[in-house]
């Protein structure tokens, strides 16, 4: 049953659309709700696996683990989510994950809210 649908059902109240609205939700919220908890888990896998490398050290050198770490555990975590969809699919959901953590580090470090990366915990929260 769609939400739009519900509109022109004759005697639709606000009981009626809201019924529609959470059978809809719980429908699709948690096919939402497992694919985030798979990327979380794989996120924090590789996240690990980059603070536990060589790589490490690399960055450290170069003082830029401030971000590169994040953004390549991000980067990895995206492309083993989507690797069964090809390698195509892979390196832009890679990509896509890299961009969102490169992008929470630019809002959190120059943006409105004035704190640095990670000084309040996971991210700038």
């Amino acid at each position: 049953m769609c939400v739009a649908n519900t509109i022109h059902v004759p005697g639709s109240n606000l009981r009626v659309r809201t019924n529609a609205i959470l059978n809809h939700s719980g429908r699709y919220g948690s096919k939402a709700g497992n694919a985030m908890g798979a990327v979380c888990l794989l996120f924090s896998l590789y996240e690990g696996i980059v603070d536990n490398t060589p790589v490490t050290s690399i960055t450290s050198a170069a003082n830029v683990d401030e971000w590169a770490n994040p953004m390549l555990a991000a980067a990895g975590a995206g492309m083993h989510y989507k690797s069964s969809a090809g390698p195509r699919v892979a390196a832009l959901a890679g990509a896509i994950g890299a961009g969102a953590v490169g992008a929470t580090y630019v809002t959190s470090k120059f943006g409105p809210f004035g704190y640095q990366f990670g000084n309040k915990g996971f991210l700038f929260l």
